[in-house]
């Protein structure tokens, strides 16, 4: 929070009532947007149908990770991203995962999922579409991307149930 400096307040940047006036707010705090900053409960899906989700840790370093609810641990269930803003609330994120066979032991391909995602303006939730490029491990393409729709909505430290994971 910002200080205040003693002259600040006796010259007038507090009204009668001892509130902070509009003279008081800077063009920064004015036009401050919401952050995608922050812990989110994250679906993907094709159609109607729910392909993943799980939670997600978008981080103010640029750097994103997805423990998924639809992936066993044994094939690779937590996977990691870059992201960065592109404009007002708007936002991409380049998501690499990495496979495993049934057993757990040989790396069965990379995915690399492209997230385009607006936040909403109470920056609550967030909606866009997502492309996945599947790779074996020697970096051969595995086929077409697939497209689907991509949603996330915010956890606080309030948020005791959890709801439907899918």
């Amino acid at each position: 929070m910002r200080q205040l400096r003693k002259d600040s307040i006796q010259s007038g940047l507090f009204g009668q009532a001892g509130l902070l006036t509009p003279a008081s707010v800077t063009n920064e705090d004015r036009y401050r947007e919401p952050s995608i900053v922050g812990f989110w409960h994250m679906k993907m899906s094709i159609g109607v149908n729910v392909i993943d989700a799980g939670t997600q840790q978008w981080h103010s370093d640029g750097t994103e990770v997805i423990d998924s609810g639809g992936r066993s641990p044994l094939i690779g269930n937590v996977c990691f991203g870059v992201w960065k803003q592109v404009s007002e609330r708007h936002y991409r994120l380049n998501h690499r995962g990495v496979g495993f066979d049934s057993a757990g032991g040989a790396v069965n391909g990379v995915d690399s999922i492209i997230f385009d995602v607006k936040l909403s303006r109470d920056g609550n939730s967030y909606s866009g579409t997502f492309t996945i490029f599947a790779f074996d491990p020697d970096g051969n393409s595995l086929g077409p991307p697939v497209k689907g729709t991509a949603t996330g909505t915010r956890i606080t430290v309030d948020d005791i149930n959890p709801g439907s994971l899918f």
